[in-house]
């Protein structure tokens, strides 16, 4: 229903139009004293232009009023679907944190226990391995 109030509102000053043109008309034919033949001819040729003009403005009606309802939904899925992409992006971020932290507890073990046993020169290396291994994460981190 609301369709058709749409397309009525849309077509009303064409059908006011055509409305004053026939009454011009069968004035003419009135006051002329022209052959009722000729006038019905003429009424019936301006009937089916009319109708055929209507047919043409409900289908371009119809097609937008199809447009409008597929661009909404649309619209709506994109919404739907910019939210589900902005959680995934949430949880992933969620995920690298936590997996940065819990890297870091086993990095901090091996750098104390490397504390520990400060003599040799191997643990003079995997104390600088660790340190760049540190870095590298907290960079991630504040990444």
């Amino acid at each position: 229903m609301k369709r058709f109030k749409a397309f009525i509102k849309i077509i009303f000053p064409q059908v006011i139009s055509v409305a004053n043109v026939l009454i011009v008309f069968a004035s003419l034919f009135f006051l002329f004293e022209l052959p009722k033949q000729v006038f019905f001819m003429g009424l019936e040729i301006v009937g089916f232009l009319f109708l055929t003009t209507l047919g043409f403005y409900y289908w371009n009606f119809k097609k937008k009023i199809d447009l409008k309802e597929e661009n909404q939904t649309l619209l709506t899925e994109n919404e739907a679907l910019k939210r589900r992409i902005l959680e995934e992006k949430s949880n992933i971020q969620e995920y690298f944190i936590m997996w940065l932290h819990q890297m870091k507890t086993p990095i901090t073990a091996a750098k104390l226990t490397t504390e520990m046993n400060k003599s040799s020169d191997e643990m003079k290396i995997i104390r600088k391995n660790l340190m760049y291994i540190e870095d590298y994460s907290n960079m991630a981190l504040s990444y």
